[in-house]
């Protein structure tokens, strides 16, 4: 997997990081079979929309399963490296999945719901999945294991996650 969504950068650091997020994830959630430990496990994983929000549950009605990212900035770190001026900016990163399958009954839509999150925690917690996006600024991701939440209309999952933004910074002579 080769991301082509740009780095992050001073410019792009909230549509840089969410272009490569969704690029990554529909990589992955594309109902396709993945290598997720390089070779060593494949699995099937279930077609998964993807979209950005403020709230898991603000949006529209959904039928299928979605993975809605909400990305929260932290604190920014600036600090001279051999090539100049880098930041770097933590923030937390909740991956809310959510799933109704109306033709096929709550049952499908917990299983979904649970496969989704606990493949999204798969490949959250392993170096070699997210290498694309170490590339591309997105670095030192600590994910949280799923978290189940009680929706009347919808399977609900959260997958928190802790990572790191890494850009460098032009800077302009006076």
């Amino acid at each position: 997997m080769s991301l082509t969504s740009p780095a992050i950068t001073e410019l792009t650091i909230e549509s840089a990081t969410k272009a490569l997020l969704a690029e990554w994830l529909g990589e992955w959630f594309d109902g396709e079979e993945h290598d997720i430990f390089t070779g060593v496990t494949t699995a099937t994983f279930p077609e998964a929309d993807v979209s950005f929000d403020q709230s898991p549950i603000a949006s529209q009605d959904i039928e299928g399963t979605e993975i809605r990212v909400i990305v929260d900035a932290g604190a920014h770190k600036p600090y001279l490296s051999e090539t100049g001026m880098e930041v770097e900016s933590y923030v937390s990163i909740d991956f809310w999945v959510r799933s109704r399958q109306t033709n096929t009954g709550a049952g499908n839509s917990n299983y979904l719901a649970d496969r989704v999150s606990q493949l999204l925690f798969a490949l959250l917690q392993n170096p070699l999945s997210r290498t694309d996006l170490a590339q591309k600024g997105i670095m030192n991701m600590r994910p949280q294991k799923p978290k189940t939440f009680q929706d009347a209309n919808y399977a609900l999952r959260l997958v928190r996650c802790k990572a790191q933004l890494q850009y460098s910074v032009t800077t302009r002579p006076t």
